[in-house]
C-alpha cells in the first residue's frame, strides 16, 4: 500500500499496453477471432501497431477458416500481403454484418415485390473475370439443379468440375483479392469413352437424360477427397484423392464401383452420393429403399434395406 502511494506521489502510472509484455498480447490475439483483434487494434495506436503483424493475422485467418469450415489452402498466406490477409480474415464477418444491417423479413407473399425494387443508391456488382465451365454432355435444359457437376470448394479459390469426360481441379484465385492471372486448370483426369454408360441424350429410346452427374467433395488437410458417379442403367462410381492442392496436384484413384440400376422402375441412375471419410453413401433410383455403403479404401461394399435396417449383402469389389 505504501509503495503504491509513493508511485502516485511521484506521478508514475502503469500503462496497460506499455507495461504488458508483447508476447502476452500476441497470445491474446492468437486466442481471439478476427473481429476481436480488430477491436483491440482500434483502442489505441500502440495496439494497432503492435497487432498489425503478419503472424497475428495469419493465425486470425486460420481461426476464421476453422469457424466457417473453409478450406485453408484457399489462402496462400506466404504469397499474400498483410492487407489482403487481414481483408480475407475479416471478410465473412463484414459480410454477415452488412446482411444484418440491410436485410428485411418478407412476411407475406405480396411483400415480395418490395424486394424487386432496385435501390438507386446501390452499386452494381462488377464482373472481374469469367470462367467457362463446359456443360456435361448428354444434359438438357431440364437438368436437376442439385447435380450440376461443378463444386466450389468452401473458401472460393478452388472448383472441382466433372462432366463425364473428365474430372478437373481449377484454381480461380484467392476470393476477395484482385486476380493477377486468369483462372487455371491445375489438375485433370480424362476418362475413356463409355466409362459412364449411356449418358448420351435419348440413349436406348428412354428420352433425354435430365439427371446430371453426382459429386461429393470433402477437404482433408491440404488435399481433397472426391467421389463422382454417373451412368444410366449401370452407374459407375469413382473415388479420388488430391493429396495437396498447392504442390503439383494430381488425382489419385482410390476405387471404382459399378452398380446395376436397371431393376429400378423409374430413374435408374444415381440419386445420391455422399463421402464420409473412407466411405461413400450411394442410392440409385428415385424410389429406391436400398442404399449402398462403399468402402473404397478396403474395396468393400454393403447393401442396406432402409425398410428393415438389415444388411442385405456385403461383398468384395472386384475390378
Amino acid at each position: 500500500m505504501a509503495s503504491s502511494k509513493v508511485a502516485r506521489l511521484q506521478g508514475q502510472h502503469l500503462s496497460i499496453v506499455g507495461d504488458t509484455p508483447s508476447d502476452l498480447w500476441y497470445e491474446i490475439a492468437r486466442l481471439s477471432y478476427p473481429p476481436e483483434i480488430a477491436s483491440l487494434q482500434s483502442t489505441c495506436r500502440a495496439l494497432r501497431e503492435l497487432l498489425f503483424q503478419k503472424s497475428v493475422w495469419v493465425a486470425a485467418l486460420k481461426a476464421m477458416c476453422r469457424q466457417n469450415h473453409l478450406f485453408l489452402p484457399s489462402y496462400p498466406t506466404e504469397q499474400m500481403s498483410l492487407a489482403n490477409i487481414q481483408r480475407c480474415a475479416l471478410g465473412p464477418y463484414i459480410f454477415k454484418k452488412l446482411v444484418q444491417e440491410n436485410s428485411s423479413v418478407v412476411a407475406r407473399s405480396k411483400d415480395e415485390q418490395l424486394l424487386a425494387n432496385v435501390n438507386p443508391d446501390s452499386k452494381a456488382v462488377r464482373t472481374i473475370a469469367k470462367v467457362d465451365f463446359q456443360k456435361p454432355h448428354g444434359i438438357g435444359d431440364g437438368m436437376s439443379s442439385s447435380a450440376s457437376g461443378i463444386y466450389l470448394v468452401p473458401g472460393g479459390r478452388f472448383a472441382v468440375v466433372f462432366d463425364g469426360n473428365s474430372l478437373a481441379l481449377w484454381d480461380l484465385g484467392v476470393a476477395g483479392v484482385r486476380p493477377n492471372q486468369q483462372a487455371s486448370r491445375v489438375a485433370q483426369v480424362t476418362f475413356a469413352p463409355g466409362t459412364f454408360p449411356a449418358v448420351e441424350e435419348g440413349e436406348g429410346g428412354h428420352g433425354p437424360l435430365i439427371e446430371g452427374p453426382r459429386m461429393s467433395v470433402r477437404h482433408r488437410g491440404d488435399g481433397l477427397r472426391i467421389a463422382v458417379a454417373w451412368g444410366r442403367g449401370t452407374v459407375i462410381a469413382k473415388a479420388f484423392d488430391v493429396l495437396s492442392v498447392d504442390n503439383n496436384p494430381d488425382f489419385i484413384l482410390l476405387g471404382t464401383l459399378a452398380i446395376n440400376a436397371t431393376h429400378e422402375e423409374r430413374r435408374f441412375w444415381c440419386k445420391e452420393l455422399e463421402v464420409y471419410d473412407n466411405r461413400a453413401l450411394i442410392t440409385v433410383g428415385r424410389e429406391s429403399r436400398e442404399f449402398i455403403i462403399w468402402n473404397f479404401v478396403e474395396s468393400r461394399f454393403s447393401v442396406i434395406d432402409a425398410r428393415s435396417s438389415q444388411r442385405i449383402a456385403t461383398q468384395k469389389v472386384s475390378i
